[in-house]
């Protein structure tokens, strides 16, 4: 693919400094944090380029923190639901047992599990 395709393409973006766009200059933003003529600019418009980036990082911080606290809820809840549905092991050894003539007089209606003793 050519370099005129892929720059007709509206999905693929081509950012460009805002701090250079503040002072009508044109200036994309590969590469050029370190060399950006305006980077210690601290004019009206610089100022509010730089606090509209501090309030974009501190949303994605918090974006992904809420993302990692709700794959972390999940799992656990995930976890819990694996463990009720298993049976614990003092479940099956506390269960009564039920021999030959038990299980001869709950054919017949007399459930001896719950007879009174």
């Amino acid at each position: 693919m050519s370099k005129e395709a892929k720059s007709s393409d509206p999905s693929e973006r081509m950012p460009h400094c805002q701090r250079c766009a503040q002072h009508n200059v044109k200036n994309r933003l590969r590469g050029h944090k370190q060399v950006c003529p305006f980077k210690d600019c601290t004019c009206p418009k610089c100022l509010v380029v730089i606090e509209r980036q501090r309030l974009m990082a501190d949303q994605i911080k918090l974006r992904r923190l809420q993302k990692k606290q709700r794959t972390k809820m999940l799992q656990k809840q995930k976890e819990e639901e694996e463990k009720e549905s298993r049976p614990s092991e003092t479940q099956t050894s506390a269960a009564p047992t039920v021999d030959g003539n038990s299980l001869f007089l709950s054919f017949f209606g007399f459930n001896p599990l719950f007879q009174s003793q």
